[in-house]
């Protein structure tokens, strides 16, 4: 969600800047920083970012580099209306004394400070914008992109750990059997056939983790299939990473096997990662 972009126009007014700048949120959030003649064009900005980008900070910045403040704030008079005045005056009163300029100066409406042409300066403004976002959007691809391929690894580290913990299943489960009857060995114990049984059932269901791996299995499938949609899935992403966790942590609630409990801590090592990755999606 970080980035950058800035352009750049000429205008009757002087230089027009824009910048914009991203930086990682969980929501959108959006803050403007505008000169007066373009603070209209506001809700015109907001309505095209909302459209473009759905998450992160994003700071707007237009700037006007006056080429001669000086003379783009002097006064201009308004010559059609001291004209029609002074033709009131003539017509009307032809006896009055029309005054000094500076009395015709004070009437109001006379005189009105200068304005740039905000029409055309707005339309300036929304050309240049457009281009900065295009930029920005193009740089946050490139980052996804490169974000992207980071998770993959970290995905494929995933499936490799659960696929060796399945192929490892069977010689657990055989020796969480040897566990339980070494251990009524070593007390003295007759075995008998139908207790240990009931005790080998016990253990195994305490100690299965089948449901689990099924679990994590479906749930890499659906990740990998959302970092390869084209649309918006930060927030998805990050529900599903919730669920990864709390099946990784009954895995590990459940080991009773070392090699269970590794696999555990690797998953929720690797999680930790993706999860990091992904507060970089949009």
């Amino acid at each position: 969600m970080t980035g950058f972009a800035s352009a750049q126009t000429r205008t009757a007014s002087g230089e027009l800047v824009v910048e914009l700048r991203s930086v990682n949120h969980r929501h959108l959030e959006l803050l403007f920083k505008l000169p007066d003649e373009l603070r209209a064009l506001e809700p015109q900005l907001r309505e095209r970012l909302t459209s473009a980008i759905k998450r992160g900070k994003l700071d707007v910045s237009i700037r006007i580099r006056l080429e001669n403040e000086a003379a783009m704030r002097a006064p201009e008079i308004n010559v059609e209306l001291l004209d029609a005045l002074f033709a009131q005056c003539e017509n009307g009163w032809p006896d009055h004394e029309l005054g000094s300029l500076a009395e015709w100066m004070r009437v109001p409406g006379v005189l009105k400070a200068a304005q740039s042409d905000t029409e055309k300066l707005s339309a300036a403004a929304l050309a240049c914008f457009s281009k900065a976002l295009a930029e920005l959007k193009d740089a946050r691809l490139r980052e996804g992109g490169k974000t992207r391929d980071v998770i993959d690894e970290r995905v494929r580290s995933l499936s490799k750990s659960i696929e060796e913990l399945e192929l490892q299943l069977p010689s657990m489960k055989a020796a969480v059997i040897q566990r339980i009857r070494a251990r009524l060995t070593d007390v003295g114990l007759e075995i008998d056939a139908g207790r240990f049984e009931q005790e080998l059932v016990i253990q195994l269901q305490r100690s299965d983790v089948d449901e689990e791996i099924e679990r994590l299995k479906l749930h890499i499938v659906e990740l990998k299939r959302l970092l390869t949609s084209a649309e918006p899935v930060g927030r998805r992403l990050d529900f599903l990473l919730q669920e990864l966790n709390r099946e990784a942590n009954t895995l590990g609630s459940k080991a009773q096997d070392i090699r269970s409990t590794n696999v555990a801590v690797d998953l929720k090592v690797l999680l930790e990662q993706i999860r990091e990755q992904i507060q970089n999606l949009e």
